[in-house]
């Protein structure tokens, strides 16, 4: 191989190289430009960023305006402030309820409350009872007869004897 030879070979490796070493140098500064990367890798060093901006972008409060008035602009002011508040009309704001009303509205509430759970439960246990009587009534026991007999009277009479059938 001459000189012309290896010179080219080493232009064409040099190249590769620099091909490679470029696309290398360019995905990497992709990466140090991506802020959800930066953030992964330095969580904290982020927040303390995001708190600085946070802290320079949040104007500080302005310092009162002093206006010094004289005697009579002060009382011409507060004559025309007074004069404004009489001209319009006053709101009535909603009235706000005593402690007594308070707690007799909350008394109310729960007795309401009560009678209507008393209610449910004697209609549900009225239900409930005929019910159950429905259902242990066979067609044995419907046609069945009780006898009644009292035992301070002698058998002869026949009032002494009831006879019982449910229907």
């Amino acid at each position: 191989m001459d000189d012309r030879e290896r010179i080219r070979l080493k232009m064409r490796r040099l190249r590769r190289q620099l091909d490679h070493y470029s696309s290398e140098w360019s995905a990497q500064a992709c990466r140090w430009l991506d802020w959800k990367f930066q953030v992964s890798q330095h969580p904290l060093l982020s927040v303390g960023i995001a708190a600085a901006a946070g802290y320079l972008l949040i104007p500080g409060k302005k310092a009162p305006v002093r206006v010094e008035l004289d005697e009579a602009t002060r009382k011409e002011i507060v004559k025309q402030l007074q004069i404004q508040q009489f001209k319009e009309p006053i709101s009535q704001s909603p009235a706000v309820p005593t402690l007594w009303q308070t707690g007799v509205t909350i008394a109310s509430q729960l007795l309401l409350r009560s009678a209507i759970n008393y209610g449910v439960s004697q209609i549900d246990r009225l239900m409930n009872a005929e019910r159950t009587v429905t259902e242990t009534e066979s067609p044995e026991t419907m046609h069945s007869v009780y006898h009644e007999i009292d035992p301070h009277s002698s058998l002869e009479h026949d009032n002494d004897i009831h006879l019982y059938q449910r229907t």
